[in-house]
């Protein structure tokens, strides 16, 4: 039986929003980073992993694209697979999340151009390397993540009608060598292997 170290984190963004006087609208996008760490050593190798992101350096207002681009990074030393769990509170917030691109990172003239919707704000969808499993309300990336290296974006704007948070949940297992780097896994067998290693934990 194979057996992995597990490392898992949590990010959470607040995106705060404030209504002005005479019916101005603005908002402070606060970001919080909890990164209660739990790592559970059931081999000799190793997986460190955080999430890092793009934000948006211009005042927002809601019902428009707000950069927030979050990735997970594998700080090594051994390759990883990756699963993430985003949540929304209040789930009654109107917040949706998008994926796509955006024509620059910084200044008030950027735009975005929009390619998918990955939660519309009762449905998650899967993202390119992402994939959404709805029985346990993860999304799995379905390559494993070199030493050094990130996933692609969660997503890329967030859109929200009131204060909120958005939080991602990450949990990392050890990719062995036997996994290419440039071949995609099996949502089930990534699961697999992460069912292990919970089951592992509960013993």
């Amino acid at each position: 039986m194979r057996q992995f170290m597990k490392n898992k984190k949590m990010f959470v963004i607040t995106l705060a929003l404030v209504i002005g006087i005479a019916a101005t609208s603005a908002t402070m996008a606060i970001l919080h980073a909890q990164t209660g760490t739990i790592s559970n050593l059931f081999s000799a190798g190793d997986v460190n992993t955080h999430i890092d992101e793009d934000n948006d350096d211009q005042p927002v207002k809601p019902d428009t694209n707000i950069l927030k681009s979050p990735v997970i990074v594998n700080d090594g030393p051994s390759n990883a697979f990756i699963r993430a769990r985003i949540t929304v509170s209040p789930s009654t917030a109107g917040v949706e999340l998008f994926a796509g691109s955006w024509s620059a990172l910084e200044g008030a003239n950027k735009t975005f151009t929009q390619a998918s919707v990955v939660y519309d704000g009762t449905t998650f969808s899967n993202n390119g390397k992402w994939i959404y499993y709805a029985k346990d309300g993860y999304y799995y990336y379905t390559l494993p993540v070199e030493v050094g290296a990130s996933t692609t974006s969660l997503f890329d704007a967030v859109v929200l009608k009131e204060s909120a948070d958005v939080t991602i949940y990450q949990e990392a297992v050890l990719a062995d060598s036997s996994y290419a780097l440039d071949e995609e896994v099996d949502v089930m067998e990534l699961k697999e292997l992460f069912d292990s290693v919970t089951d592992t934990e509960s013993n």
